[in-house]
């Protein structure tokens, strides 16, 4: 239809945020940075709306948030390149 295949999502914006404020990460720049995405995607996804967002994009989420063990098994179970 008129969207990528796949499940429409949308990120909890105040659930991210004060995670991602606990490790000092308090800008949409920084967030961005540390989790290896492009500021407008990540910008978008703050929006709060329903959408497809990239395996990319949620993998950076987990990497940052998760713990060791979530973090360890996403390095086992993907091979995500550095390059978009």
């Amino acid at each position: 239809m008129g969207h990528p295949k796949g499940h429409r999502v949308a990120l909890k914006r105040r659930a991210f945020e004060d995670r991602a404020h606990r490790l000092g990460l308090t800008t949409q720049t920084a967030q961005a940075a540390a989790m290896g995405v492009h500021f407008t995607m990540h910008h978008r996804a703050l929006t709060g709306e329903r959408q497809a967002l990239s395996g990319r994009y949620v993998l950076g989420v987990l990497r940052l948030l998760g713990d060791d063990n979530v973090r360890k098994h996403i390095d086992a179970l993907f091979d995500v390149s550095d390059s978009p």
